[in-house]
């Protein structure tokens, strides 16, 4: 699915596309996971790889090399949204799904830069939740991105299903 991002004229149009406001601004999973994993690579744009391994009949599989394809910010500008993604997950809107009822941390010290974002939609209709994050936020090893649609009735947020990817994740890698 393409990103579709038109040109804006004005300061006004600039803070609602950047807010997510502007319904024009169409954003895929797939392009919002690389804008996120480019904050956890200090501003620099990867070309996207899914896997980073591969076995066949016990044999390792030869996987392309990371490649930067452009820097996007300066490191310093990713270092403070870095920085500034760190409460959606310790005070903001992905706290309820990071933490168990008595406000235990769920990934124990593992820091979470994310952002989230909701929106009505109609292609399909529902209910649109977000969740971009990527972990640990001092040495990210993962980027991720969930999006979730919603009838009538909320069965789940997206922030629950990228605590549940990035538990999974980290219980995995331990």
């Amino acid at each position: 699915m393409p990103s579709p991002a038109p040109v804006v004229e004005t300061a006004e149009e600039l803070r609602l596309q950047g807010s997510g406001l502007n319904h024009d601004l169409q954003v895929s999973p797939i392009h919002a996971v690389a804008i996120t994993a480019a904050l956890a690579n200090h501003g620099a744009l990867m070309a996207p790889l899914l896997v980073d391994h591969a076995v066949r009949d016990g044999k390792a599989l030869q996987v392309p090399t990371p490649r930067k394809l452009l820097q996007v910010v300066s490191p310093e500008t990713a270092g403070n949204l870095s920085r500034m993604l760190l409460t959606t997950v310790t005070s903001g809107t992905s706290r309820k799904a990071f933490n168990n009822p008595q406000g235990r941390q769920l990934l124990g010290t593992i820091q979470i830069a994310a952002k989230t974002g909701s929106i009505t939609g109609d292609n399909p209709k529902g209910y649109y939740s977000w969740f971009a994050a990527f972990a640990p936020a001092e040495q990210p090893r993962i980027a991720l991105v969930a999006l979730v649609i919603n009838g009538e009735k909320w069965r789940i947020k997206a922030s629950q299903v990228g605590e549940l990817a990035l538990t999974s994740y980290f219980k995995a890698d331990r």
